[in-house]
């Protein structure tokens, strides 16, 4: 598995990263029931495939692009993921004035944590950015404006500032995240290293496949 490696990683740390902050370990988990458990009674989970071609994602970006201009550009990814988060809200058929869709993107804070991380910390470096919209306004706007909406949550993790704070205050006051939320959009697994890409000598990969939790 490790392809033959002669220099040995250092035991992982699971130390909290944030060591410039004076946290109060271990962390306390609610102990109420109602803070703690939920009762909701989830429904059967689905589960699709779909399959995009480089030539319909790359008529995609074209489109998103030339609907807001030549002041930005929208790579594929955000223009891929805002095609997708309309199309759910259509097929739901959400036309609830007052209930806003939130759509998270799990990014990944190694890179703008000021001091970084060191070397061998095998805890958690994820920061969500969040995105709140009413269904009404999705539709009725293009491609390209959602897809700007989308490119704005990575532009405003430009610093850690946010990260550690949110972070922190979660180490503080853990709020555990209920199943009976609705209308979330939300994308993970998608890093920009080649997680998913390590030769194991069992041929070229079809498809990648995360855990369940994906499909909540």
């Amino acid at each position: 598995m490790s392809q033959g490696s002669g220099h040995p990683w250092k035991l992982p740390s699971l130390l909290c990263g944030f060591s410039t902050y004076h946290l109060n370990l271990p962390v306390k988990i609610p102990s109420l029931q109602q803070e703690f458990i939920d009762e909701f009674s989830q429904p059967p989970l689905k589960e699709r495939f779909f399959s995009f071609r480089k030539e319909n994602i790359a008529k995609l970006e074209s489109k998103a692009n030339d609907e807001i201009g030549k002041t930005s550009s929208i790579s594929s990814l955000q223009v891929l993921l805002a095609h997708i988060r309309r199309s759910v809200i259509s097929c739901r058929g959400i036309d609830d004035a007052n209930q806003k869709v939130t759509f998270i993107l799990h990014m990944g804070a190694r890179n703008w944590l000021l001091p970084p991380l060191w070397e061998g910390y095998f805890g958690n470096a994820i920061h969500g950015g969040i995105v709140m919209s009413m269904p009404n306004e999705l539709l009725s706007h293009g491609l390209g404006w959602t897809a700007q909406k989308l490119k704005q949550i990575k532009a405003t993790q430009t610093h850690d500032e946010e990260t550690k704070y949110f972070s922190v205050e979660w180490l503080k006051s853990p709020l555990m995240v209920k199943e009976r939320s609705i209308n979330i959009f939300v994308v993970r697994s998608s890093p920009w290293f080649s997680v998913y890409g390590n030769d194991l000598g069992w041929g070229k990969q079809i498809r990648w496949k995360v855990d369940c939790i994906s499909r909540a």
